[in-house]
């Protein structure tokens, strides 16, 4: 049985051969180990990334109070002080409302303008559905609700098209 020896360089041309072919696997691994290291960075930083937007959604419509009244309307006084107001704007986007009414819809299309906003964030993959279910759920079920027709029906009226398609919210005949 014989052994096969590794045969070691013994010109300055084999040793050159040999030391290119190191440096070349050196390279090669450098790279690899380079390329690891950026996904693992990448994957970081993206997770990152995608906390500040779940942070700063959750503090933009909870903590702050730009969205507070038309919250309370939604969840409290839909029946009195907007149904009738959304299906008049649907039925007749021209007819006329007094300031109080005209500050109620500013505060309603900034509230599903924010929803737009937030299913954009999504569907470019700044935020996964499971946030923006963790976030919205209760409100996207509370206006999905049958009761609450008339905001569904503005949404897709308006141009609303990410919060009428999470609402099944279909554009009527006006």
């Amino acid at each position: 049985m014989q052994l096969s020896v590794i045969p070691t360089p013994s010109s300055a041309e084999e040793w050159t051969a040999l030391g290119t072919v190191l440096v070349g696997l050196g390279a090669v691994a450098g790279a690899i180990a380079g390329g690891i290291w950026t996904l693992v960075s990448h994957r970081r930083d993206r997770r990152t990334e995608a906390a500040r937007w779940r942070r700063d959604v959750f503090r933009d419509f909870y903590l702050n109070d730009r969205f507070r009244e038309i919250k309370l309307v939604m969840e409290y006084e839909y029946a009195e002080r907007l149904a009738r107001l959304l299906e008049q704007r649907v039925h007749d986007p021209g007819v006329r409302v007094g300031p109080d009414e005209m500050s109620l819809l500013e505060q309603l299309d900034m509230f599903l303008n924010y929803f737009e906003f937030v299913l954009h964030l999504e569907s470019e993959g700044h935020l996964e559905q499971r946030d923006q279910q963790a976030v919205f759920e209760y409100w996207i079920e509370l206006m999905a609700a049958k009761e609450r027709a008339a905001v569904r029906k503005y949404s897709a009226h308006f141009g609303f098209e990410r919060v009428a398609g999470v609402l099944s919210a279909r554009k009527s005949a006006a």
